[in-house]
């Protein structure tokens, strides 16, 4: 359990040397010289950012230029800016780029996914405006950095635009996708236990509530203009995030459809030129990218999942059916009886009564739960056409007895000694003892 709550709220920082992995303090590109000039800035939670700030050696007529700013995803940093800041700088647009607290070499020591992010944002912003050095200010986020922006965006209408890259649109349910993609086996009963349980350590340890991200409802309160791009074959956050987010700014917006073709020979040349030095960055350090780690168990490592006839092979975890729990509560008093596929079980943990006080009980009670809940699918099948089995045995010797004209002592005294597998069968024997013959 533990590593499922680190995966979220503390996963492996990027590591990175701003000597060789930034574009240098000073470079050239298309013929012009830009600097990097290296930033501290503080948040409001007094956790130092580190920044980095992609400028021209000398402004155009010394005027204020527009200004990006690049907010990397999970498990990423500064460093990814690179490639923006090729794209952007030429159009003399400067390139402002962060590690938000807990990412990269910035201080904190948690990651919310855009919760805390968004304030880190802000503060840049301030100091962006404070600085008076640029004009208008847009953001680009990937992944994380695009939740981030959008929930600082629905805060700040001044932004004059955004670019949303592979954004999620519900924390929650990305998490019940990823344990279809990974192949976690676990009963959706187990999943949902599972998140809730970890809801509540998030909150205690990180301080925000992993079902406050959804940026589908922040979209609809978003008037900033928006660009979406999704990768087809992502298999981390799927494209349909963004479609349900590009729907949810489909009613703040009128959409217009605008093509722009610049001409063939110019283009290719400006493609080929920045194709070179983006090429040339990745060579030096690929773009960050969130990986699962190795240490979670998957279908292959979990114990008692191989050759169960309630598990198919060919089948994602989605497959698996809800379930009912057996007479009483063996895992919480608040728990329902059946659980539906959309319903969430909230746990009476306000109190921190019964909650786990280290990782060895976090691991000990999470365990324990998926034991139950996979002893329970296993056992009914079993138990089911034994009943069954009974039942057919116990009618025939009753038949037998009737047509041998046995009397009813005797007929008493073989029901007696089967199996009673339920009150419904002891009802049939008895009704067999005393018929007459």
């Amino acid at each position: 359990m533990e590593q499922l709550v680190n995966f979220i709220i503390r996963p492996p920082r990027a590591e990175y040397n701003p000597e060789s992995d930034l574009l240098d303090e000073e470079f050239m590109l298309k013929g012009k010289w830009y600097q990097r000039k290296d930033i501290e800035v503080k948040n409001g939670r007094g956790d130092v950012l580190q920044c980095s700030h992609y400028v021209p050696l000398v402004s155009p007529e010394g005027k204020p230029l527009p200004c990006v700013i690049y907010c990397h995803g999970n498990s990423g940093c500064r460093a990814d800016a690179s490639e923006a800041a090729i794209i952007l700088l030429p159009s003399n647009i400067t390139v402002f780029t962060l590690d938000f607290s807990g990412s990269g070499l910035s201080g904190g020591e948690h990651v919310t996914l855009g919760w805390n992010e968004k304030d880190d944002l802000k503060a840049v912003v301030d100091y962006l405006r404070a600085d008076g050095n640029v004009s208008l200010i847009g953001l680009w986020g990937r992944s994380m950095g695009a939740v981030t922006s959008l929930m600082y965006g629905a805060e700040d209408p001044s932004i004059a635009g955004i670019v949303l890259d592979s954004p999620f649109s519900d924390l929650v349910e990305l998490m019940l996708e990823l344990v279809d993609t990974y192949k976690f086996r676990l009963p959706k009963f187990t999943v949902k236990f599972a998140i809730q349980f970890m809801r509540k350590s998030i909150q205690k340890k990180a301080k925000f509530d992993i079902t406050g991200l959804n940026t589908i409802k922040v979209a609809k309160s978003c008037f900033v203009p928006a660009l979406f791009g999704h990768a087809i074959g992502d298999d981390f956050i799927r494209p349909h995030h963004s479609d349900r987010i590009f729907e949810a700014y489909m009613g703040t917006w009128a959409i217009p459809e605008v093509g722009f073709f610049p001409d063939s020979s110019t283009a290719s040349k400006a493609t080929s030129s920045t194709s070179d030095a983006i090429n040339q960055v990745r060579s030096k350090r690929p773009m960050s990218r969130t990986e699962v780690p190795s240490d979670i168990p998957s279908e292959e490592h979990l114990p008692g999942c191989q050759d169960k006839d309630t598990v198919d092979n060919g089948s994602s975890s989605s497959n698996m059916i809800s379930f009912e729990l057996s007479n009483g509560h063996p895992f919480d008093p608040h728990v329902t009886t059946t659980m539906d596929d959309d319903q969430y079980v909230e746990y009476q943990l306000d109190d921190l009564t019964g909650f786990p006080c280290n990782v060895e009980e976090e691991e000990r009670m999470f365990m324990e739960a998926i034991i139950e809940s996979l002893k329970d699918l296993d056992m009914r099948q079993p138990q089911t056409e034994e009943q069954a089995k009974a039942c057919a045995d116990s009618s025939e010797s009753a038949k037998k007895d009737e047509i041998n004209g046995r009397d009813t002592c005797s007929t008493t005294e073989k029901s007696s000694s089967l199996p009673l597998e339920s009150t419904s069968t002891q009802v049939v024997h008895d009704q067999v003892a005393q018929k007459p013959l």
